[in-house]
């Protein structure tokens, strides 16, 4: 733990270890609200899994996507209308916005003809 702190606090989060545990005392505010806990340990493991020896840039685009993923929206999640139409004006505004960070598509394209046949009209 110790020897990533420097790593950990150019990503926004301050952590100060104690010999059992480990206080944080700070995270980026553009993540709100999140399990700082769960998301120190994923974190700590992402920078773990690096060789030493890889690009920074690398390693931040890696860390970077694990962040967002962390403050997603989650399925299930409840959303009014409004908070619906600007994630969409959002994700229209971004880049690869048709697929998640892991490579997953965002949303499918239905023509009317594939539409009539999932609901057996033709």
């Amino acid at each position: 733990m110790t020897t990533y702190q420097a790593e950990l606090k150019s990503f926004g989060f301050i952590v100060e270890k104690k010999t059992e545990w480990v206080i944080i005392h700070g995270i980026p505010e553009l993540l709100g609200q999140v399990d700082a806990r769960q998301l120190l340990h994923d974190l700590l493991d992402e920078i773990k899994d690096f060789d030493h020896h890889t690009q920074l840039k690398v390693r931040i685009d890696r860390i970077c996507s694990l962040l967002s993923c962390h403050v997603s929206i989650r399925g299930g999640q409840c959303l009014n209308t409004d908070e619906m139409n600007d994630l969409l004006r959002q994700a229209e505004r971004t880049y690869h916005s048709g697929q998640c960070n892991h490579g997953r598509p965002t949303y499918v394209t239905i023509n009317k003809q594939d539409l009539d046949k999932l609901f057996k009209r033709k």
